[in-house]
């Protein structure tokens, strides 16, 4: 307080509060993990899943769970894809795909996969793989500059002529 009574002014300025550090989401690995049942990732390519069994029949009553990792990059290409119609399914993004896999080639997975096969008729199954990122497109080569014309000289000026007395 100054002799007043009156409290201090604050000094100016004022210090503002150092901000925390804004956390910095980690790397995608874009991956599918099993989380839960007999499906697995393929040996000979880590890209690809495998139902269970694979390329065998998969059996009744099975189920798995595969996380998508966020931001996970490349769309499904189906290698194979073969189950009961209507019974065996595997769902991405809420939609089911049983018989032939019709119409899952090109989705891009999101959250989980899921399979589920029922109490009877087993097929070969399916192998589904990641599509690998699409290389970025090359830029157009750079064309070389148009060169500038070269100036003409400017003639100098001449002193004005007066006429003689």
């Amino acid at each position: 307080k100054n002799r007043s009574g009156a409290p201090r002014p604050t000094p100016s300025p004022t210090p503002l509060p150092t901000p925390s550090p804004t956390p910095v989401p980690a790397p995608s690995t874009g991956r599918w993990n099993v989380k839960a049942g007999p499906c697995s990732v393929a040996v000979d390519d880590t890209r690809c899943l495998l139902s269970p069994n694979y390329p065998q029949q998969y059996s009744d009553n099975q189920a798995c769970s595969i996380d998508v990792d966020a931001g996970s990059s490349g769309a499904i290409a189906v290698e194979h894809f073969q189950t009961e119609s209507g019974y065996d399914e595997l769902k991405v993004n809420g939609e089911t795909y049983d018989g032939n896999g019709h119409g899952l080639e090109g989705v891009q997975p999101q959250g989980q996969i899921i399979w589920t096969s029922d109490q009877s008729q087993t097929q070969k199954g399916w192998r589904i793989c990641r599509q690998p990122a699409p290389e970025p497109t090359p830029s157009p080569p750079m064309s070389k500059p148009t060169p500038m014309p070269t100036p003409k000289p400017t003639p100098k000026p001449r002193p004005a002529q007066t006429p003689a007395p």
